[in-house]
């Protein structure tokens, strides 16, 4: 058990590190996702797997940045794409290549992403940009590593209240902002220049909705 002055202590890493182990413990238990239902987690995933079809060309190159245990990675056809995930925690990045081992998995850090400039098609970041610190060099170096003109399909909960994360927990961060469909508008528009392509709502279980804000850069 680890107590509250350690958790103050954490840093950013090192709390996701233990998010991340939290989770795989639980997957491997075979309890699943121990903050989302099943059900809403699959549809969510489809539906930007839906995206993906529509909006990228046959063996785009695709970077899922914070790809998690690959829960999006398995509604990735390894065949029509060439598909990268990345994520900070290298225990997810073990349950992921388990679960999809036609695809390559990177470790490494959304704010200093590890691949060279303009080599991605499209660039998929699901329930992601509510957790990072930094917004604004996360979704800077999103836009860095896609090609002009590039697709980039972000997927956040919608106007989730963030008063339960202010709150004493077992974690030091969880969501540190929320979104509503202004934000993203503002944030990849108007800070970030990119041209919105479309918006849509996303209806889960139990009150979770989801918003996609499909973008593209310059």
């Amino acid at each position: 058990m680890i107590d509250r002055s350690e958790i103050e202590a954490m840093s950013y890493e090192e709390n996701y590190d233990l998010i991340a182990r939290t989770h795989v413990d639980s997957y491997w238990a075979g309890n699943g996702n121990p903050w989302m239902p099943e059900n809403d987690i699959n549809y969510f995933h489809s539906q930007t797997a839906r995206l993906v079809a529509k909006y990228a060309d046959e063996s785009a190159k695709i970077l899922d940045a914070g790809c998690g245990i690959g829960e999006l990675a398995v509604f990735i056809d390894p065949d029509a794409y060439e598909y990268t995930g990345l994520d900070l925690a290298e225990s997810y990045l073990e349950v992921a290549r388990t679960r999809t081992p036609g695809h390559e998995f990177v470790q490494g850090k959304l704010e200093a992403l590890p691949f060279p400039n303009e080599h991605f098609d499209m660039v998929l970041c699901t329930d992601v940009l509510e957790h990072v610190l930094h917004l604004d060099d996360a979704v800077r170096e999103l836009l860095r590593v896609l090609k002009p003109e590039g697709i980039l399909i972000a997927r956040v909960p919608l106007e989730v209240s963030i008063q339960q994360y202010i709150q004493p927990s077992a974690f030091k961060y969880i969501h540190v902002r929320r979104f509503d469909e202004a934000d993203l508008i503002l944030l990849f528009y108007r800070c970030f220049d990119c041209e919105i392509v479309m918006t849509e709502l996303l209806d889960g279980s139990v009150g979770n909705i989801d918003i996609h804000c499909v973008v593209r850069k310059p």
